[in-house]
């Protein structure tokens, strides 16, 4: 059923904008100079916070559709839950005085680089345990690795897409070959074996056409294409489990009735908390920029 995606649909759009918000703080760490600095804050601001929402969203759409699956999860997986929780509260704290105390001393802006980069290693733990419980610590330091070049992937196939250079040029490459490694680091996981291949092969095209063209928005939609294969591989080999070799969707899903209720409040609240969210996307930007 549809409703079974909303999940994963939302952990999809948060992966993508996610990991571009935290990728581009590390372009106001390196220090560009002033100019380099006004541009990057233009399009990288508290406006972005709003992306937390899909992250909302995709936690309770799970918890309300797979209500029996939730005695399952690990207190590993809590646990990673409420540290992510923290260390998106210090970086919403650190946005906040760093873009309204005018930028802020250099020691803040590398501080909310670190904390931002972490915050996607950490989230990809609780992915983790929840597709692979008991996991290695090889895994979990492939999987934290990967979320992090997946992070600077995309946050600079947005920059270079809206400023082109090879700055963002060169970490997209960069940040697409630690991905590689990443998850070839994975394959060792029978259970893993279709979800690396898919991807490597989806991260293999995107470098090559990297190598022979220089479109500018060419970084950003092949790594959105990447980013869009591993979800739909993870997505293939956990069928037909919620929890990997515990429970399956039908075992863990609420009642049909109760299914279509959530679907229908689900679309209903979207048609009013969408257009909300870009309205108060272009607000914020406005007055920053203002």
């Amino acid at each position: 059923m549809i409703i079974w995606l909303l999940p994963s649909i939302f952990a999809c759009c948060y992966l993508l904008l996610g990991g571009i918000e935290f990728g581009l703080p590390l372009f106001l760490a390196l220090d560009g100079g002033k100019q380099r600095n006004h541009q990057i804050a233009q399009w990288f601001s508290p406006a972005w916070e709003v992306t937390n929402v899909f992250l909302v969203m995709s936690l309770t759409t799970f918890m309300a559709v797979f209500p029996l699956a939730i005695p399952l999860l690990s207190d590993t997986l809590r646990n990673w839950l409420l540290i992510s929780g923290v260390l998106l509260a210090i970086r919403a704290a650190l946005v906040l005085t760093i873009f309204y105390g005018h930028m802020g001393p250099k020691l803040l802006r590398q501080l909310l680089a670190v904390i931002s980069l972490l915050i996607p290693a950490v989230l990809a733990q609780v992915g983790l345990a929840l597709i692979l419980p008991g996991a290695t610590v090889v895994a979990a330091l492939s999987i934290a690795i990967g979320a992090i070049s997946l992070a600077l992937a995309l946050s600079a196939g947005f920059f270079h897409w809206i400023a082109p250079d090879g700055q963002s040029r060169n970490l997209w490459l960069f940040g697409l070959a630690g991905l590689s490694v990443a998850l070839a680091g994975l394959s060792r996981y029978d259970n893993l074996a279709l979800v690396t291949f898919v991807s490597l092969v989806a991260i293999s095209v995107a470098l090559l056409l990297g190598w022979l063209t220089s479109h500018r928005r060419l970084p950003l939609i092949s790594t959105v294409v990447c980013v869009i294969a591993l979800v739909a591989g993870l997505l293939i080999r956990q069928w037909p489990d919620v929890v990997y070799g515990q429970v399956s969707y039908t075992q863990a899903a609420t009642g049909a009735a109760v299914q279509q209720v959530i679907l229908i409040g689900l679309v209903a609240g979207l048609i009013l908390v969408i257009p909300a969210l870009f309205g108060l996307f272009r607000i914020l930007k406005r007055t920053l920029a203002g």
